[in-house]
Formats: structure tokens, C-alpha cells, sequence
């Protein structure tokens, strides 16, 4: 007897493309960003802030576990 298979198209789930540039994954499971608010109006920051936005940051835990769900990152 030959299997019956549905004739509905099965829709593929495609991941996150945005994401894949704005985030990584890191080897302990954390995601990391990068800062946001450096890209204009730089000569009104203050170099201490400028300094602290060139540093990566960690996606806190409910936002990852939330990312890692969706399958973000392919």
C-alpha cells in the first residue's frame, strides 16, 4: 500500500535574516549585541559614553530564551 501524503504545500520555516548581522551566538549560550546609539550625533556623547558603546553587550536571559525559541540564528 503506497503512503498517503498530504497534498497541502508544506511551508518552510525561514529564520530571522536580520538578526543573523545584529546578534551571535557565543560558546556559553549568552547572545551578544552590539550598542546602539553610536552611529550619528557622535560629538554630543561624551567620550566615556562613546567608550562604553564600542563594548558588546548580553541579551538578558528572558529576551534569549525567547530568540533561541524562534531559532534566530539558523
Amino acid at each position: 500500500m503506497t503512503p498517503v501524503t498530504s497534498k497541502i504545500k508544506k511551508t518552510k520555516m525561514k529564520f530571522f535574516s536580520s538578526f543573523k548581522s545584529r546578534f551571535r551566538m557565543m560558546n556559553d549560550g549568552n547572545i551578544r549585541r552590539w550598542k546602539e546609539g553610536k552611529r550619528h550625533n557622535a560629538h554630543l556623547k561624551s567620550k566615556k559614553s562613546k567608550r562604553r558603546l564600542k563594548q558588546p553587550g548580553i541579551v538578558p536571559a528572558a529576551y534569549a530564551k525567547v530568540m533561541k525559541k524562534l531559532n534566530f540564528c539558523g
